[in-house]
């Protein structure tokens, strides 16, 4: 997370290459948040907004949204998307306010107690101190009020499970060059698609709305044996019977160029080449293209030929909780 806070770091490029999130999934977040009858639409916070992404389509839904953000350059990027130019600024967007604040998930005071009906965090609830963010968004969201955080992992190239082992050993093996750069434990909880996140047990939450649903497709087993916040990488628990395994939904199809744009978008390459600046200058190509080489070659074995684009997925998990009416 530390790469994503400094200045040197494209914010732009991130906010242009990474996936996009389906209108489902917050589909399935707005049917979650209005099963209890004292559900409102009035405010949103997206904590981690980045460049925005999420907190632009919470406004479509919500009447005020304020995205916040540790990261300055990802603040300023958001605004520039949203037509401001300032780190702290208000927007209207199809009639609705949007805000963007730097802060933490930990804290963020400006928003006062019981005012809050969602909050969310995409691509970054696995950074949180949780301790400190469910004691601060009880404070924040109103009775009856939803939490949603969602991460997705390790992607893959749709079609082509040959492809998956090189993948791994690229994004995950820690004895690689680019694996062993990802900051720990983030990464490791990401990749276990958020399982070790622990619901709080406090009376104010409602322990009965606790709910995680896993699109995952085929991609990883399932099973009833291990304990939810335990077990190898790759396999999901179903413990509770609110658990839910469904399809992927998370889907980009790119040109080669636009994979190579968004494997260059990852904070453990840049702190890769902080240490080995060398890399970029390879008569071969930089590390980012001689694995996208690799790929190449594993497509062109599978199909004889190399097509113009290939579809990216992702495994993606979500969780969600309510605040006890």
């Amino acid at each position: 997370m530390a790469t994503f806070s400094k200045s040197s770091f494209n914010s732009l490029g991130y906010a242009l290459f990474r996936p996009s999130y389906p209108s489902l999934l917050f589909e399935t977040i707005y049917k979650y948040h209005a099963s209890c009858p004292e559900a409102h639409w009035s405010r949103a916070v997206d904590l981690g907004c980045g460049t925005g992404q999420a907190t632009l389509e919470l406004a479509k839904k919500f009447d005020h949204v304020v995205g916040i953000d540790s990261s300055v350059g990802m603040i300023q990027t958001a605004n520039e998307n949203t037509g401001g130019d300032t780190l702290t600024s208000s927007l209207r967007i199809g009639g609705r306010n949007i805000e963007y604040k730097a802060g933490s998930a930990e804290a963020f005071p400006f928003i006062g107690n019981d005012s809050v009906d969602l909050i969310t965090a995409a691509q970054a609830a696995h950074w949180f101190k949780y301790e400190d963010f469910w004691a601060e968004t009880s404070r924040s969201l109103r009775k009856g009020g939803s939490v949603a955080l969602w991460c997705y992992s390790e992607f893959r190239l749709k079609g082509h499970p040959s492809s998956t082992p090189l993948i791994s050993a690229y994004a995950s093996d820690r004895s690689q060059p680019v694996g062993k750069y990802f900051e720990q434990p983030g990464r490791g909880i990401l990749e276990n698609h958020l399982q070790a996140i622990r619901f709080p047990t406090s009376p104010e939450w409602d322990a009965s709305s606790a709910k995680r649903i896993y699109f995952i497709g085929n991609h990883y087993p399932t099973s009833t044996s291990v304990p939810l916040h335990g077990g190898p990488k790759g396999l999901i628990s179903l413990d509770n019977e609110k658990d839910e395994a469904r399809e992927v939904i998370l889907n980009k199809r790119v040109s080669w160029d636009g994979l190579t744009h968004y494997l260059h978008t990852w904070s453990a390459l840049h702190a890769y080449w902080n240490e080995h600046p060398e890399d970029k200058g390879r008569s071969d190509g930089d590390i980012v293209t001689r694995f996208v080489g690799s790929l190449r070659d594993i497509l062109k074995q599978d199909l004889g030929m190399i097509p113009a684009e290939v579809e990216l997925e992702w495994p993606l998990a979500l969780i969600m909780l309510k605040k006890a009416s």
